[in-house]
């Protein structure tokens, strides 16, 4: 069964059938079988990451970006973060990769911080505007005229930690980025 953003996000299946759009850290795996082959997957999440690409390989990446000279693309839909941080910048990584005046959608579950999303989609396009509301969830989507260029490294966190071992003690460097667990801290 598909999640209730997945659900969702299908009332507005006709928007993902023109041109060619991106899914990104879906929360499920099966709302790929609903839609075309022109819709692609990018996942930060091992676990549904491997339950997509086991179906449908070809459709699907994995990693903390995608890279600067993937094709453009005419819409993204980003599945809400738990993170305000992460939905920060990953809503600044994406918008570099949408085609000029492209449609830059989050859609999440309004217990999940959906309602309050609207000011962070306008921080990289125009208005942020509701074009669905069902299942507990929203789907908000802003026009992206013209993005500005991203840099990964202002979102990481750096930190030194001494360690001590056999040795005395070693100092290591320790990143992280938001949306990962305990994010700026060693837990």
């Amino acid at each position: 069964m598909l999640s209730a953003p997945s659900q969702c996000l299908l009332r507005q299946k006709d928007m993902l059938l023109e041109g060619r759009w991106l899914l990104v850290n879906p929360s499920d795996a099966f709302v790929f079988d609903e839609l075309p082959e022109t819709v692609s997957g990018f996942h930060q999440y091992f676990d549904q990451y491997q339950a997509a690409a086991r179906r449908q390989p070809h459709r699907h990446s994995f990693g903390i970006t995608l890279p600067e000279e993937t094709e453009k693309f005419d819409g993204i839909v980003l599945y809400l973060p738990k993170a305000k941080k992460h939905t920060v910048w990953l809503l600044a990584h994406l918008a570099t990769l949408l085609n000029p005046n492209g449609l830059l959608c989050l859609v999440g579950e309004n217990k999940g911080g959906i309602k309050s999303s609207g000011k962070l989609l306008e921080a990289v396009g125009e208005r942020a505007n509701k074009i669905e509301n069902a299942r507990h969830c929203s789907v908000l989507a802003t026009v992206v005229a013209q993005s500005q260029p991203f840099n990964l490294d202002a979102y990481i966190s750096k930190q030194t930690m001494s360690v001590s071992n056999h040795n005395g003690k070693t100092d290591i460097q320790v990143y992280s980025l938001p949306g990962v667990f305990s994010h700026g801290e060693l837990d």
